[in-house]
């Protein structure tokens, strides 16, 4: 069994064994190497302002690479010799250049031609890396940050805006989020960071805490998920890429604003020489979120019972902070490796919790640490044994470390104070905390301790130049050790560790045919899952409740394929559809004693099938005018969907996870954007979502899911002022408007409260000066104070102002 701690010298000799190991790679490189050098370059196309994905390659070498969004490029390790530099791209005329490596870095620039296909007085322009992914047959969304980043937005904020996506919070900075995408959410929704499955990383190293300047872009995959992201997700995917350039950079950013929110940022890349690069991302955010409520459940209470309502109050306790840093190192462009990392992830957060599920009940001491210490490393080669053969290999450890501290026994209200007697002393629950212990009935120091090996290989083989049949494996092995210090011994279950085991093996075939029009691809997908634990379950011999050793193998299969269509120049169909399988988390079966998530080891694995029928067009152009869009329909038929439930209790909260028995959901996800003298963007989406209960046999067929809003729609006005006070300095105004309807609390079968519509409007200024490299922006966020509620009315902040400083070095 692993021990419950791994000690910080542990920790120290991970990290020197990864810097030995880089030494040694180095010092081999430096004796066995011949004469190498380095061809950088950078492209220019007049009127373009996307250059990014360009092919660049050395005639028959196996240097290639692609270029950045404004046109660079970098081959490393080049053995010193005449070649012939090939460029090329869709929206680009082919060039090929002689050139001569015969000292350490050759620079270059060239000039390219536009190829603009013109149709009548419409152009349509080339596709892009973003544009590729979002043509590949998937109903997909992807967001590149480089521009949001430079305001006070976060991820969440950004992913939130975008159709079919909520990004559900329960408060400010460091709450709780859940994604919900087209209907479906929790659990069903899987987050991956460079396609690794984000919960190996736990909480401190998420959607929520990672700061946009760390992520290049966001991939957003709704119903049908492709083969390589080798998780049980159901109903989508969000795969979160960050920055792994191959230049060296620096951004440093700072943020500052209301509810005394502070958030700094560093991202840093630097080319070693010989093929070495170096990356490290440094963050910091702290947020007091001392932000006004309002509302029935805002009251201040007497000892005597009575209560006293308040116009409004400030949360006093609900405090965040987290930090975390990443360190890349990586090998390029060896005869054995095209890619070969080290990476080391440490992270850590405090949060103090203010209620539980309803606002109704206040906390003024309960809080929660954690620490998370990530080692990875990966292998890339490409043209492996034959061409055409591509292997990747990934390796994973993460410990977690997590406790939970409730042991002040004082009531609190929404004065931040105590409530007092009519002796003034204050009153003390008779169980020693402010939450009640699940187990124990007492205070609480619970402490969950976890460790994640992760093992994933992808094996691919591309033949007749346009088929690729690829074969992938990945296996999570999970245990987490729980203890709490105040619980006695003969409560405590024996062995409290709780393990996992799930493996997922994919199959994937995909085909283009007809010069690239038509795209197909067919997957298979293999999903297997071993879960033990130790439970207090009643004994039906002596009707006792005793501990009960739990375990638990299930094995499942689902199928996909996807197709899209080139009907014209910047018009595109596609279809997807897939039969999906999520096996339940352990958390939704084993609970968390000191989040008050009560255990159900009953839960059976969600089951759905997906479809997806959409369309794709432009960027079309008509003089200096653009427009570009998407409509996708969705049919999601969802059997056994595991959600949340929330219990009221007399003295805590409590939630626990069920199976729903059908639920069917449907409806559009729709956005279009356009363009004027390339200084006015007007971008807008709307999605409709009909999720209802579907078992005919039931009551409640017919009627819609709980907490789902049918309606969401977002503005986004952008307009570009260049030149101004100094050429190439920029001035960007901006405001947002989001809009979601209505939404049932509970059922609706006699009545029910509801979560009213939200509309709340923002507004955003920045100015760029030093040729881009530095930018200072404002952002006023809910300008008109609104009331916005979310997870089970619990309200988010206000009125709020922040600014940011963003300075780039390259």
């Amino acid at each position: 069994m692993i021990g419950p701690y791994i000690q910080r010298d542990t920790y120290r000799k991970v990290i020197s064994l990864l810097l030995l190991i880089g030494g040694i790679l180095s010092f081999t490189a430096e004796a066995q190497s011949p004469k190498v050098g380095t061809i950088r370059g950078r492209l220019e196309v007049k009127g373009s302002e996307d250059l990014a994905d360009i092919a660049i390659s050395l005639d028959g070498t196996r240097y290639r690479t692609l270029t950045d969004e404004q046109g660079n490029f970098e081959l490393l390790n080049v053995p010193f010799g005449k070649y012939r530099l090939n460029i090329s791209s869709l929206f680009i005329e082919p060039e090929q250049h002689k050139i001569v490596l015969n000292k350490p870095l050759l620079e270059l620039r060239y000039r390219m031609k536009s190829t603009h296909t013109e149709l009548e007085t419409v152009v349509v322009t080339g596709t892009s890396a973003k544009r590729r992914t979002e043509l590949s047959g998937f109903s997909v969304n992807v967001l590149e940050l480089d521009a949001t980043s430079k305001f006070s937005l976060s991820t969440s904020e950004v992913l939130d805006r975008l159709p079919g996506t909520r990004i559900r919070s329960s408060g400010g900075l460091g709450a709780r989020t859940n994604v919900n995408i087209n209907g479906m959410s929790g659990e069903s929704i899987r987050t991956f960071i460079n396609g690794v499955p984000q919960s190996s990383y736990g909480g401190s190293f998420s959607l929520r805490s990672i700061p946009s300047s760390m992520i290049e872009r966001v991939e957003v995959y709704k119903g049908v998920v492709p083969a390589y992201l080798s998780d049980d997700a159901l109903g989508g995917a969000i795969n979160i890429i960050l920055k792994n350039r191959r230049s060296n950079q620096l951004v440093v950013s700072y943020s500052a604003g209301s509810f005394n929110t502070h958030l700094a940022n560093l991202y840093g890349s630097y080319y070693l020489g010989r093929g070495f690069m170096l990356s490290a991302s440094l963050y910091y955010n702290y947020s007091k979120n001392n932000y006004w409520v309002w509302g029935d459940d805002i009251v201040y209470e007497h000892g005597d019972g009575q209560v006293t309502k308040v116009d409004k109050a400030r949360r006093f306790h609900d405090a965040y902070r987290d930090y975390g840093t990443r360190l890349a190192l990586s090998l390029n462009d060896r005869s054995w490796v095209d890619q070969l990392s080290f990476n080391v992830i440490a992270s850590g957060g405090y949060k103090e919790i203010q209620h539980g599920a309803r606002m109704n009940r206040v906390y003024g001491n309960r809080h929660r640490n954690s620490r998370m210490l990530a080692v990875e490393t990966s292998y890339r080669k490409d043209d492996i044994l034959t061409d055409g053969l591509s292997l990747d290999l990934q390796l994973g450890y993460t410990n977690n470390h997590r406790v939970v501290v409730d042991t002040v026994p004082y009531r609190y209200d929404w004065s931040g104070q105590p409530i007092v007697d009519s002796n003034n002393r204050p009153i003390k629950t008779d169980f020693g905390a402010e939450v009640r212990n699940a187990l124990t009935g007492g205070p609480s120091l619970q402490t969950d301790i976890s460790h994640t090996f992760t093992t994933r290989a992808s094996l691919a083989y591309t033949f007749l130049e346009h088929h690729t049949l690829t074969a992938r494996w990945q296996g999570t092995y999970f245990l987490r050790d729980s203890h709490d210090p105040l619980v006695p011994k003969y409560i405590t279950p024996p062995d409290q560790n709780k393990k996992s085991l799930k493996s997922i093996a994919s199959l994937a075939l995909e085909d283009s045919w007809l010069e690239g029009r038509l795209k197909n691809s067919l997957f298979y997908k293999q999903y297997y899952q071993k879960v033990h634990a130790i439970m207090e379950l009643n004994n039906p011999t002596n009707g006792k409740l005793e501990n009960t050793p739990v375990e638990s193998a299930t094995s499942f299969h689902g199928v996909g394929g996807t197709l899209s269509y080139k009907v014209l120049d910047g018009l595109y169909l596609h279809a997807s559809a897939e039969r999906a399988i999520r096996l339940p988390s352990e958390l939704e079966l084993f609970g968390n004693i000191a989040s008050n998530v009560t255990q159900m080891p009953n839960l059976k694995p969600e089951r759905s099938n997906n479809f997806n029928l959409g369309t794709n067009f432009g960027t079309y152009h008509l003089g200096s005018f653009g427009i570009s869009g998407s409509a996708t329909l969705f049919v999601r038929d969802t059997r056994d969907m595991i959600r949340e439930k929330v219990m009221i209790g007399a003295l805590a909260d409590y939630s626990q996870f069920e199976n729903v028995d059908n639920i069917l959901s449907r409806g559009i996800d729709t956005e279009c954007s356009l363009s004027l003298w390339n200084k006015l963007f007007l971008t807008g989406s709307y999605s409709y979502t009909k999720a209802t209960y579907n078992n005919r046999h039931e009551s409640i067929y017919g009627l819609p899911l709980r907490h789902e809003p049918p309606h969401k729609a977002n503005l986004n006005l952008r307009y570009l002022i260049p030149n101004l006070g100094a050429e190439g300095n920029t001035l960007t105004l901006g405001t947002n408007l989001f809009y979601v309807s209505k939404f049932p609390v509970d059922l609706v079968i006699y009545s029910t409260p509801y979560v009213p519509h939200q509309s709340p409007v923002s507004l955003s200024v920045s100015y760029t000066l030093l040729k881009g490299a530095l930018t200072v922006s404002f952002d006023a966020k809910n300008i008109f104070n609104q009331q916005i509620f979310d997870n089970y009315a619990l309200q988010k902040p206000g009125r709020a102002f922040f600014g940011k400083l963003v300075y780039t070095l390259q």
